[in-house]
């Protein structure tokens, strides 16, 4: 289940899939999301003006009378913000093809000095509307694109978080377990991003962790009970086998909810690399099946 990519394993499900879904999905993630550093959109300096690619839809909010601003991870581009004309009129396909998670087939246009792009065409080709029919598949797609918008690298090609998170819409989407594919989705942002400390050997001495591990009060990191500070916290044999096994496997074999200390330490960890709110998270811990 898995290939090489840059020393790390990739499960074989994060290459490229595109079923198609017909239904509606009308949960925004735009209450939650953030665009780049300080809110503001990032510059894309591809040589490229114009380009079309496969996109993920991450974010969508209101601009002007019937515009909206869109926030998509693209297969060979990375993230691209821009204006989309005409998305609220309600009288074109792209106004069904802007919900959270959706796959698109678009053409954007984006000069290289410029903050937004311009969308010029929109074909959707994996619409996710069909999460809305379940709060809490709903609330985690918010959340999940949220962990994307935060994580994914600004201005440069993507192609594994686009994977991923093409791997985890799709299993979402085929009913999976929300709860352990967000739990996924924390995991793997932080291995994409090269933060994610070792779990099977003592971040401190390196001596074998063979189930469960200390964490350091402070940073969280992995220790074993010699280098553990007073003070540390534990992580038991049943979540700490789950953090080692979902780096190992693709979705769609991940249990239906992760154990409870996986889900605290991960959520630790990403929140301390996000250096800010991750609203979408904590509503999806308050109000869904995080609770």
């Amino acid at each position: 289940h898995t290939g090489g990519w840059a020393g790390v394993a990739l499960p074989h499900t994060l290459h490229d899939r595109t079923p198609s879904f017909v239904s509606r999905f009308t949960f925004h993630v735009s209450r939650f999301a953030f665009h780049g550093p300080g809110g503001r959109g990032q510059r894309y300096h591809g040589p490229m003006p114009e380009f079309s690619d496969d996109a993920i839809v991450l974010d969508a909010i209101p601009y002007r009378d019937r515009h909206q601003i869109l926030s998509v991870l693209t297969r060979e581009h990375g993230l691209v913000r821009g204006v989309l004309r005409g998305a609220r009129s309600g009288k074109t396909p792209a106004a069904a093809a802007t919900q959270v998670l959706s796959t698109i087939r678009t053409t954007v246009w984006q000069k290289p000095s410029a903050e937004l792009a311009t969308f010029r065409a929109v074909e959707p080709v994996r619409p996710s509307y069909p999460l809305a029919r379940d709060f809490d598949r709903s609330a985690a797609a918010a959340a999940v694109a949220e962990l994307l918008l935060t994580f994914c690298p600004a201005g440069e090609p993507a192609p594994r978080h686009y994977r991923l998170a093409d791997a985890v819409t799709s299993e979402l989407l085929g009913g999976g377990g929300p709860p352990s594919l967000l739990a996924y989705t924390e995991l793997w942002i932080l291995q994409l991003g090269g933060v994610l400390p070792a779990l099977d050997t003592c971040n401190a001495c390196g001596t074998e962790l063979v189930e469960g591990f200390r964490t350091h009060p402070a940073e969280g990191l992995p220790l074993c009970p010699d280098c553990a500070p007073p003070g540390a916290g534990r992580v038991d044999r049943a979540p700490a086998e789950f953090l080692r096994r979902a780096l190992r496997i693709p979705p769609d074999e991940l249990p239906p909810a992760p154990p409870g200390g996986a889900v605290r330490w991960l959520d630790r960890r990403v929140r301390d690399e996000a250096h800010r709110p991750l609203k979408a998270l904590d509503f999806f811990r308050r109000h869904a099946g995080g609770r």
